[in-house]
């Protein structure tokens, strides 16, 4: 008990006020600063509010009213003059261009080979070697002198000339090349009992 009073001397007074004031001033300083921060987190709570529906969408929305009675208890003069929707530009959405590749199937028309075309030449008149003739106007067009036949026809009265096949167009033309290669016509008739490369042909007048 003595130590104590002795610790409560007027000399040691001074030093015993100034420790509880430094404990006091502190301990009204953290108490301040809670309650400040208190204020802070609130008002910021306030102010800033996330829709749950759009943090997927990752847009942040300003409470102006909110902030606005915060700030009017704070005595902090907030007006926002007008609440500005910020619009982003959404860029034009342009159709994908769809190519059509159109192949076009060309069908190669293959050459009609003359060697193998079977030709029987008939003189219609009576003017000898009129066949032989024709036969070598034939070679000399490309034809294979083995695949052409002469002889006589059953008679000597035809006039013109006449082809007679069962071939289709492509093959017909050639040999109705030769002859307007020499500036005579020909007429053509079917005749069924032919083959496709097989032609006869009679000479007339």
């Amino acid at each position: 008990m003595d130590k104590i009073k002795s610790f409560f001397k007027k000399e040691n007074r001074q030093d015993v006020l100034y420790v509880l004031a430094t404990v006091l001033i502190v301990g009204v300083v953290a108490v301040l600063f809670i309650w400040s921060m208190s204020i802070v987190y609130k008002v910021v709570d306030a102010a800033f509010l996330v829709n749950q529906k759009d943090i997927g969408e990752d847009i942040l929305k300003f409470d102006f009213d909110g902030f606005k009675k915060i700030a009017s208890r704070l005595r902090i003069d907030f007006e926002p003059s007008q609440s500005q929707e910020i619009s982003i530009p959404q860029e034009p959405i342009q159709p994908i261009a769809t190519t059509t590749e159109e192949t076009a199937t060309t069908t190669e028309e293959i050459p009609v080979d003359i060697s193998l075309i079977n030709l029987e030449i008939l003189n219609g008149t009576a003017t000898k070697g009129l066949a032989v003739d024709w036969k070598e106007k034939f070679v000399v067009a490309g034809f294979s002198e083995a695949n052409i036949k002469t002889g006589n026809a059953d008679n000597k009265n035809y006039s013109g000339i006449a082809v007679y096949h069962n071939s289709d167009e492509k093959i017909l033309a050639k040999i109705t090349d030769v002859f307007s290669q020499n500036n005579i016509s020909a007429k053509t008739e079917i005749d069924s009992k032919l083959g496709n490369n097989s032609f006869t042909i009679i000479i007339g007048k």
